[in-house]
């Protein structure tokens, strides 16, 4: 069924791409129905799931260099099989609230979104390291052109620049560590990385390149400072999958790999974790409270958010762990709802700035009450 779903993904930007411009009402159905059937599918999977056990279903391997011993290969397990419902859940969404924006490049805009998701269900499926980074890599592509192409501000240039050379320099040590674990194994297959032994110098070494390149990814204090701009100059559908799921990108490389691999570097450097930990939580909160543009403010808080799921990974304890998940996808599902409302205030007023929303309950109650709702959730 994972073969299944990622070449209907695949398919649905082929023939999105091949309809004419002319036909945008067709376009737009195309692409919502495409999306509609791959979270069906992606809910079907996962109420056929097997949760009796912990390793990898519907594993599917595919040669890509047998020379190398680098293969192509896929599997879900109870970990991502959450992290696919979500990305499957928010894109009909972000293609809804395109519906009548961007008229003259609608096209381009909704093949961003099936490319974003087609990337995103082969990033939390593969089981190789190789593929792992690419498509860890290759989602910055559609989300550069989706910020600096579709931003509704100036600065909009500057921050997809910034949020991709960011993300790159980060990359480049994780394409390190996975050369080295190559080098070093002989193979880059997620179980063979899993029960690799590692002398304790190369497992910090290792460690270190990992960690620093998904903290970039999650962000933690100090590299966090790409993503508030990157969500004031994005449209709100790029707002909404940035902080939805691409943030989860991080947090899932961690509980991927760090935590049940490299034992002694992980208490380590525990005490590094939660001072950056800490210092994202407790600095950026009080950054938080300081902005006045609503899009901003949020934005601040998510890399608060964020913290608290770090702390949580590395308390090495089992309700840790499930609450670092549990508000991975609250936090994705939340997150989304309050970019998409400040985004219709955005699109109603052309302004984020929070003065001018004071007497809102006034003019909007309904709309006040569920912005209070998802604030409070």
């Amino acid at each position: 069924m994972i073969l299944f779903l990622l070449l209907l993904s695949f398919f649905s930007i082929i023939v999105t791409f091949l309809i004419p411009f002319k036909y945008i009402k067709l376009i737009k159905n195309v692409s919502l129905l495409f999306s509609i059937v791959i979270f069906s599918l992606t809910l079907f999977l996962t109420l056929t799931f097997d949760k009796t056990t912990g390793h990898f279903q519907q594993a599917y391997h595919f040669i890509w260099s047998d020379y190398l011993n680098i293969y192509y290969s896929l599997g879900v397990d109870g970990f991502s099989i959450f992290f696919i419902l979500l990305t499957t859940f928010l894109i009909p969404f972000c293609i809804l609230y395109s519906w009548n924006q961007f008229i003259y490049a609608i096209k381009e805009l909704l093949l961003l979104l099936l490319i974003i998701e087609f990337l995103l269900l082969n990033f939390f499926l593969v089981t190789d390291l190789i593929f792992f980074f690419i498509f860890f890599e290759s989602i910055l592509i559609p989300m550069f052109l989706l910020i600096g192409c579709f931003g509704s501000r100036q600065r909009r240039i500057h921050a997809s620049f910034q949020f991709f050379l960011f993300t790159m320099t980060g990359s480049f040590f994780m394409l390190l560590a996975f050369f080295i674990v190559y080098i070093h194994e002989g193979s880059t297959d997620f179980l063979v990385f899993y029960y690799a032994n590692f002398s304790y110098e190369m497992e910090v070494l290792l460690w270190f390149l990992l960690f620093f390149s998904l903290a970039v990814k999650i962000p933690l204090f100090p590299v966090h400072i790409w993503l508030p701009e990157a969500h004031v100059e994005a449209p709100t559908v790029g707002s909404v999958i940035l902080a939805g799921v691409l943030l989860k990108m991080g947090s899932y490389g961690m509980l991927r790999f760090l935590l049940p691999i490299f034992h002694f570097a992980n208490h380590f450097f525990n005490p590094l974790i939660f001072v950056l930990s800490f210092l994202s939580i407790y600095y950026v909160s009080v950054i938080t409270f300081c902005q006045i543009d609503l899009k901003k403010l949020i934005a601040y808080s998510s890399v608060s958010h964020m913290g608290y799921v770090t702390v949580s990974v590395f308390t090495y304890d089992l309700q840790g762990i499930q609450g670092s998940i549990f508000l991975m996808l609250s936090h994705g599902i939340v997150s989304s709802l309050l970019f998409f409302l400040i985004g219709m205030l955005y699109d109603r007023y052309k302004t984020r700035t929070i003065f001018f929303f004071q007497s809102l309950y006034t003019y909007m109650p309904h709309f006040s009450l569920f912005f209070f709702y998802c604030n409070i959730s």
